[in-house]
């Protein structure tokens, strides 16, 4: 087990905890006030910081407490507003979680490499964009955590860990094909591009349903990634988003 994350243990658990707070309220009213993005956010955030092994431990439990006391404040303007109680899905299904359903997750490498590569996408499309919140791959995230709290209350059984990593996957590659389609003039222009990049597209079509393709949807990522390079290489007055 990596060292790191066995001294983090527990503070993975509190983020699932208070995701299950907020998901099952945000959940009942996003049709209705839309999705809390800057919690969602804080959530990315956090597991981000959880992963970094050179963010000091003090200063990540400081972080889980603000994010925890941030959800209930959330919770709470919600039942003042329209009278729900606290029905968290964990209170729902009476369970607590634990260390043993939620670590075994975090750890399987497979995971862990899309995990890695959705957290340097999204930190890209936030420097590209210019802001913090770039709503679209936090709706995905979102989707992500959801599945995952599904995936170790199930303790791993069903489909739910394939689905949490396949949100990962799409939401990086989406991001990426973003930035390509915000300059596809450019690659329309290159014969050699636009030849790599339909030839890219061939090889993703044929992982369509092949859920359990780690390495490959990494190569897929990794080429969507050198195209953006190269993109941004003409564009050499940009390239400090990278």
């Amino acid at each position: 087990m990596t060292g790191y994350i066995e001294e983090r243990e527990g503070l993975l658990v509190a983020l699932l905890e208070a995701y299950c707070s907020f998901f099952t309220k945000d959940n009942l009213l996003s049709l209705i006030d839309g999705r809390s993005f800057e919690d969602i956010l804080g959530f990315l955030d956090a597991l981000e910081c959880i992963h970094d092994e050179e963010y000091p431990i003090t200063e990540l439990n400081t972080l889980i407490q603000e994010l925890t006391e941030m959800v209930k404040c959330y919770v709470d303007s919600i039942e003042e507003v329209y009278g729900y109680k606290d029905i968290s899905c964990l209170r729902l299904s009476g369970e607590r979680l634990t260390k043993a359903q939620v670590v075994p997750f975090f750890i399987e490498a497979e995971f862990r490499i899309l995990l890695f590569a959705f957290f340097d996408a999204y930190d890209f499309m936030t420097k590209y964009k210019q802001t913090d919140k770039v709503d679209a791959p936090l709706v995905e995230f979102n989707n992500f955590m959801s599945h995952m709290l599904r995936h170790c209350l199930e303790h791993g059984r069903g489909m739910n860990g394939d689905r949490a990593s396949g949100h990962l996957y799409r939401s990086t590659v989406d991001i990426y094909k973003q930035f390509i389609v915000d300059h596809k003039n450019l690659v329309y222009s290159d014969n050699n591009l636009m030849t790599e990049l339909m030839e890219l597209r061939k090889v993703e079509m044929g992982l369509v349903g092949h859920s359990e393709m780690a390495e490959g949807k990494k190569g897929i990522i990794d080429s969507y990634k050198v195209i953006v390079d190269h993109i941004l290489h003409v564009l050499s007055p940009l390239d400090e988003v990278r």
